[in-house]
């Protein structure tokens, strides 16, 4: 089963977070997943969290 998003698209969310134009939670919520969802997600595309968890 395919992942939800695609690495680039998730890639600009977290550079989004990381700049503070859009908070964690606010991002997972508008992706309508959770915060820890969120974070699999990134790791499962080999991108960097820009937040710890």
């Amino acid at each position: 089963m395919p992942l939800k998003f695609g690495k680039h698209f998730l890639a600009v969310v977290a550079d989004a977070i990381e700049q503070g134009h859009v908070s964690v939670r606010r991002a997972a919520a508008l992706l309508d997943v959770t915060i820890d969802e969120l974070g699999d997600l990134l790791d499962a595309h080999g991108v960097e969290r820009p937040f710890d968890m």
